[in-house]
């Protein structure tokens, strides 16, 4: 769910400008969540939006660990060689509005691995197994039933 899948030079520019935003210390978390929920799920669900922003704005010791994984995710290149040879049954699903891992990514993931499935989850963005959680589970459980 959510892939960054071959990201372009200025998809991987932006989300370089953000894990250098974090190092600096500047708040990410209500770009991160405008990206992540829907601005009325967000309105509807005030504890998760106070959680994922506890969760992204966390002590120095724990900011610390949170860059050194964005700079992983922030750096990663797809070894299209190594995705290829995947020859399992796979499902590769994504949020119609997710404007980070876009749905061109998940198609173009679709495309190298040998045995997949795509699944669009309608008018959901980058958390939609948060905010759109019965659709897809009901979209894995098809999935995994056939």
């Amino acid at each position: 769910i959510g892939t960054t899948y071959k990201r372009s030079d200025e998809e991987r520019s932006l989300v370089l400008d953000r894990y250098n935003q974090a190092k600096l210390n500047k708040p990410i978390s209500k770009q991160a969540l405008k990206r992540w929920f829907s601005d009325k799920y967000l309105e509807n669900n005030p504890k998760t939006y106070d959680l994922f922003k506890r969760i992204l704005n966390k002590e120095p010791k724990d900011h610390k660990n949170f860059l050194k994984a964005y700079e992983l995710f922030a750096n990663h290149i797809d070894d299209v060689a190594a995705i290829k040879k995947i020859d399992q049954k796979t499902l590769v699903m994504t949020g119609s509005d997710d404007i980070g891992s876009t749905p061109a990514m998940s198609k173009e993931l679709v495309k190298d691995l040998i045995n997949s499935t795509y699944i669009e989850i309608q008018n959901g963005k980058h958390l939609c197994s948060i905010e759109c959680v019965d659709d897809v589970n009901m979209k894995i459980k098809n999935f995994i039933n056939n």
